[in-house]
């Protein structure tokens, strides 16, 4: 089996075990589609990543996916109220600022403006965060998971070191996925 065709099985694989894959996409809009993809690619990253080992006494009883405002994936954020990770239930929450950002495990930022990303992203880090966007050139400047379009598929590159910095660990099996994987901040 050629690596390029072991990568789509791997995917398939990765849906259809998360549950996600049951998500109804007939009749959806594309853009409806796209947000259900990008939620089931978000819950199947959570499967290869390892967060740090929380401090004793501030044990998370939940797992928290987060959107910065505005939320691009409408009624399908709501899937991953359903699922959890890691043993814990999953709950989703829009936030509006930096100063929200602890307590979230993921963290996902829509059309991120450059000039406030710096800022984001440190307190991500800080907070063990992992951070995914769709914004191009996310991964170059520091995020972690960076959505992109090839061949009318989504696909992700990763920025495996700014995600070894917050202390996360990306799995091998994730990496080899990746269509590129960026080595660091600029």
């Amino acid at each position: 089996m050629s690596f390029k065709a072991w990568k789509r099985c791997l995917i398939c694989c990765m849906s259809i075990l998360s549950g996600v894959a049951a998500i109804n996409v007939y009749g959806a809009s594309p853009a409806d589609k796209e947000a259900q993809v990008k939620t089931a690619f978000i819950y199947n990253f959570t499967k290869f990543i390892d967060w740090p080992a929380s401090e004793p006494g501030s044990e998370i009883t939940v797992f928290s996916v987060c959107v910065l405002k505005p939320n691009p994936f409408g009624a399908a954020l709501e899937s991953f109220e359903h699922h959890q990770v890691r043993g814990r239930p999953v709950k989703t929450r829009l936030i509006d600022e930096e100063a929200e950002i602890p307590g979230c495990q993921v963290l996902f930022i829509r059309d991120a403006g450059l000039q406030a990303l710096p800022g984001v992203l440190k307190k991500c880090q800080q907070s063990k965060t992992l951070t995914i966007s769709d914004s191009p050139g996310f991964a170059k400047i520091g995020g972690m998971i960076q959505f992109v379009t090839r061949e009318n598929k989504i696909r992700f590159e990763i920025n495996a070191e700014a995600a070894q910095e917050a202390g996360l660990k990306v799995s091998s099996q994730l990496l080899k996925l990746a269509q590129r994987i960026h080595g660091g901040k600029p």
